[in-house]
């Protein structure tokens, strides 16, 4: 699986002022379509060298991608690409292509009345200014087009988008879905399957979950990343549910190897539990009836 950081900028996500979407979208997004392992999430604030040092200890690991959300528009808080600059210590310089990205956008502004004039002003020039070597991502639903320098280390390539939710989602669409893609196995895959049981709380029914893994894993070895996202192993999840005062326990199975392995892993994962869940009394619940708590 290729490896991936993520790294959200903005005071509005670090004050709580703002839910952080944008990281459940892009893990889920990366993890079930694109089959990648997300190592980190990191959220800062709007502040240059905290982000410039965040960029450079990501670096340091080497992943296939390091993503970055905000920061990309004309206001003095939007410092994602400034501290990208000091972090790789390239020079900051108005993109040619980034240029005519931004005014193109704001001509159109103009032609449908959202503006009163296309000027490109200092402050719009700002979101055309990238790191030296980037390539600019169109972004159709905003001016600040995404950001792309391409493998950094030999390894890793950054990628910038925008904060805002619809314009994240359009770049990564467009632009980003293929870039993983190219650097991916395609014969490897993540897959994810669950059930819910009633009749226990969480602490009675454990030992279920580490009885599986061990079967089917044949490994006593339980070390995080290391087992759930390492090619021919399951790794088991519980998340419980309450309920009008009745306990509900999802169980998640998730594997990832490949294509012709891992649904034969995670069924016979599935399997084990429900038959040791039944076996100490336990209920599997049918899933439409779990749709308004899942």
């Amino acid at each position: 699986m290729l490896k991936v950081e993520l790294i959200f900028t903005g005071n509005e996500l670090v004050n709580g002022r703002i839910v952080n979407t944008n990281a459940r979208w892009m893990a889920r997004r990366l993890t079930k379509r694109l089959f990648c392992q997300i190592t980190r999430i990191t959220t800062v604030p709007d502040d240059l060298r905290l982000i410039a040092s965040v960029i450079r200890e990501a670096l340091a690991r080497a992943p296939d991608f390091i993503m970055t959300s905000g920061g990309l528009g004309s206001t003095f808080d939007d410092m994602t690409l400034s501290a990208v600059s000091e972090a790789l210590e390239l020079p900051l310089k108005i993109n040619e292509e980034a240029y005519k990205q931004v005014e193109r956008s704001y001509q159109f502004g103009q032609r449908i009345g959202l503006i009163k004039e296309a000027i490109m002003t200092k402050y719009r020039e700002k979101m055309a200014t990238l790191p030296e070597g980037a390539i600019p991502l169109k972004n159709h639903l905003g001016a600040a087009p995404g950001v792309l320098l391409k493998d950094l280390n030999g390894t890793t390539s950054i990628i910038c988008l925008p904060g805002v939710p619809a314009e994240l989602k359009s770049i990564f669409r467009r632009s980003v879905d293929s870039l993983i893609k190219e650097k991916s196995d395609e014969d490897v895959i993540y897959l994810e399957k669950s059930f819910f049981v009633e009749g226990f709380i969480e602490s009675e029914i454990t030992e279920v979950s580490d009885e599986v893994m061990k079967e089917v894993n044949q490994t006593d070895v339980h070390t995080g990343l290391e087992i759930s996202t390492k090619s021919d192993c399951i790794w088991v999840k519980t998340f419980v549910k309450a309920m009008h005062k009745r306990i509900v326990i999802e169980f998640v199975v998730t594997a990832v190897g490949k294509k012709d392995i891992a649904p034969e892993l995670v069924d016979k994962g599935l399997d084990l539990l429900k038959k040791k869940i039944v076996a100490r009394g336990g209920e599997i619940i049918p899933k439409d009836k779990m749709k308004c708590v899942s």
